[in-house]
């Protein structure tokens, strides 16, 4: 914070009075490594002189008719045409040749183009006020630098979680071909090369390999090599197959909650569109819509009947008819010709959407919570996930449940044996945390799986 009558603000370039906030450093070893010895010579290594300021000219802003349409619309327009990115991208274009330590020619002029830069993306803020822009022509257009690695990996990066067209190539193909069409050999400054080294890190790096520790090494109880024999065979099976529901309870719920919403076959319907230059007459997400209102046995009848007439066989005057014995809502009357357009594959426009609304159910059905023949143990715990709200952990709700049926088999305090020599050590914190800590080894690995 600065008092009113302060001009810091001033000094800092393009700051005013109206809450903006600034970042300074004042640690002389961080500011004395501002300088080098080529460019500011006097300044290099000494840490009790100011760092040089850019003074961002600043325009009177134009008065408008608050009544004028055009005036206002010019206003918006100003407000939302910022060029603050590409004015980013040039001046890290331009950085990082002026500061590139292996590189020689013209990093001077770099370095005064990159302060310009610097000073235009001020004016250009400003723009949204005044309504003056500045002519980035020189930079943008006729001067441009070479365009940057950096800039070129982020751009890859940030692209990653995108949904492409099925024409163009995956990320994993874009992203090696990256790396294998760049000569990294001749690539001289250390902030283009850290895309490539941290390649190289990843790729020269093994992945660690897991290595449980043994039940001798954690448990004190498993010192003596005969310790299972010890236990009660008719409650270890009861444990056995009450954590067998456990599991499969967590992954029923898993599948449940993390079931994509995306048809696996929408893509090969708009390679198809494409191809007869529908793509924009037709919206695949419409096209889906069109069926919601089927029953899985309406949607299970048509699957079928697809396969036993061999649909993408019939002849044109059969499609129709076909088509119509099925599709007898209103709706369809304007998509018949689209799915009896068999022109580049066009037959499995009709059947990717069945297929993939027949696999939907079938999913569905699938990651159903309750089954006829599920045990009562594994119906109570998916009543204890259903039974708690949607913001609360589904693994406490089961593991809470999980642990009172283990409680009626084996006290809890004895339990902990049953458990690993069941094979579920894994669940052994989850289900038993206070009562595994007395069998833990001090000395031990404290790291169980």
């Amino acid at each position: 914070m600065v008092p009113d009558n302060s001009d810091i603000p001033m000094r800092l370039g393009g700051a005013d009075f109206d809450g903006d906030m600034v970042k300074t450093i004042a640690d002389s070893i961080i500011i004395s490594y501002l300088y080098t010895k080529e460019t500011e010579p006097e300044y290099y290594g000494r840490s009790d002189n100011p760092l040089p300021l850019l003074f961002i000219p600043t325009e009177e802003p134009r008065v408008s008719d608050a009544n004028d349409w055009e005036a206002r619309f010019e206003t918006v327009k100003n407000t939302f045409s910022s060029r603050v990115g590409q004015i980013s991208n040039a001046a890290l274009n331009r950085s990082i040749l002026a500061y590139d330590e292996n590189a020689k020619g013209k990093k001077a002029q770099y370095r005064k183009e990159t302060e310009t830069l610097a000073i235009l993306t001020g004016l250009e803020i400003d723009s949204a006020k005044s309504g003056v822009k500045p002519d980035l022509s020189e930079y943008l257009v006729t001067n441009r630098a070479p365009k940057s690695l950096f800039l070129k990996y982020k751009s890859l990066i940030e692209k990653q979680n995108e949904r492409r067209s099925w024409y163009e190539k995956t990320y994993d193909q874009q992203f090696r071909e990256f790396f294998k069409n760049t000569d990294w050999s001749v690539v001289s400054s250390n902030l283009e090369r850290l895309p490539y080294y941290a390649y190289e890190l990843k790729k020269n790096t093994p992945k660690a390999k897991e290595k449980a520790a043994k039940d001798s090494d954690i448990f004190t109880f498993a010192q003596n090599p005969d310790w299972k024999s010890g236990l009660d065979e008719k409650k270890l099976n009861r444990v056995t197959t009450l954590l067998d529901d456990y599991e499969h309870c967590l992954k029923r719920i898993r599948n449940n909650r993390n079931k994509s919403d995306i048809p696996e076959r929408k893509s090969d319907i708009e390679r198809i569109l494409f191809m007869r230059g529908q793509e924009n007459d037709y919206d695949t997400d419409e096209l889906y819509a069109l069926f919601t209102d089927f029953t899985p046995e309406e949607i299970e009848e048509i699957y079928n009947q697809i396969q036993e007439c061999k649909w993408q066989f019939m002849l044109p005057e059969e499609r129709e008819q076909f088509l119509r014995s099925y599709l007898v809502r209103e709706r369809f009357e304007s998509y018949i010709d689209l799915f009896c357009d068999f022109r580049h594959n066009g037959d499995r426009v009709f059947s990717d959407i069945i297929c993939d609304r027949y696999a939907e159910n079938k999913l569905r059905n699938l990651t159903s919570l309750h089954f006829e023949n599920d045990s009562d143990e594994m119906t109570a715990m998916m009543l204890a996930y259903r039974n708690k709200s949607k913001t609360y952990d589904y693994k406490e709700a089961v593991t809470e449940e999980c642990r009172r049926f283990l409680s009626k088999i084996v006290r809890l305090n004895d339990v902990v044996p049953y458990v690993v020599a069941a094979g579920y050590r894994r669940y052994i914190f989850d289900l038993l945390l206070t009562e595994t800590e007395k069998y833990i080894i001090e000395r031990g690995v404290s790291y169980v799986k």
